[in-house]
């Protein structure tokens, strides 16, 4: 329960700084993504993730969108798969993104499957260049004693590659500018 009070709380307070000077549904874009990685002290990793840009807002430090952020990887373990699922809250630039949020995970073993919960955190970063994928570090926080099958937290780095498609956007030049080739 207090962990999920804590996350709460993260989130209200990453919302509000986010929209606090931001155009609430001026800018909607998706940004579908693939990403590779590896999970320390486990396997290799692979997912899916899709961004949804619902707010912009310019302040001294740049241009930034936020919205959520659902990804499904997939982490290979010896015998098994670990389906990792998460739902965050995000924030964007052109050249990082952070994101927290809820996650579960799951295997199935023996016709049974178990699942735990807990906190992720996701970061990136990709340089002013198009063509160059990011590149990140993410973390999923469980309890230790609702998950045996690695016995380590969660940690990845990975590479991603994504592209971002405007859904709705006022000023199209303006949404350009955001991310593309040159």
């Amino acid at each position: 329960m207090k962990k999920t009070t804590t996350l709460l709380l993260a989130l209200i307070v990453l919302n509000g700084f986010a929209f606090s000077n931001s155009s609430f549904f001026k800018d909607i874009y998706g940004s579908p993504g693939v990403t590779f990685g590896y999970t320390f002290g486990v396997g290799f990793n692979w997912g899916l993730e899709l961004d949804l840009g619902l707010a912009h807002f310019d302040n001294e430090f740049g241009i930034f969108h936020s919205g959520a952020s659902l990804s499904v990887s997939w982490v290979k373990q010896k015998r098994n798969y670990h389906n990792l699922i998460t739902l965050n809250l995000m924030v964007e630039s052109d050249n990082y993104d952070f994101k927290i949020g809820y996650g579960i995970v799951r295997t199935a073993r023996n016709n049974y499957i178990y699942s735990t919960s807990g906190l992720n955190l996701d970061m990136s970063f990709t340089t002013d260049h198009a063509a160059t994928p990011w590149i990140g570090y993410k973390t999923f926080r469980y309890n230790d004693d609702l998950w045996e099958w690695t016995g380590k937290q969660y940690n990845s780095a990975y590479i991603k590659y994504k592209n971002q498609y405007c859904l709705y956007c006022e000023d199209d030049a303006k949404f350009t500018e955001f991310k593309t080739a040159e």
